[in-house]
């Protein structure tokens, strides 16, 4: 649930950094689970956005609950092309 959660909250803010957004894919995503998540516990997704080139986008999200941090994890996008724009050849 929350390599879900981590995974979920890198693709929205990476297409939700350009403007206008861009559809993007998880190619690698790795995670160090640092601690469990409690019963009750309220999770949140800090997440840095450290580069989103043309084909491929970088980011690092940190679990945190409770001033613990659960799980800090990095991923690689494919980006895959404006909306609506026609795939190209080749």
């Amino acid at each position: 649930m929350l390599l879900t959660l981590a995974d979920t909250a890198l693709g929205i803010n990476l297409s939700t950094s350009q403007n206008p957004p861009v559809p993007v894919v998880t190619a690698n995503l790795t995670a160090d689970f640092l601690e469990p998540a409690r019963p009750l516990d309220w999770v949140e997704a800090h997440v840095e956005v450290f580069r989103v080139g043309r084909r491929l986008a970088f980011a690092e999200v940190r679990l945190v609950a409770n001033d613990r941090l659960l799980v800090r994890a990095n991923a690689t996008f494919a980006v895959m092309g404006a909306p609506g724009s026609a795939p190209s050849d080749g």
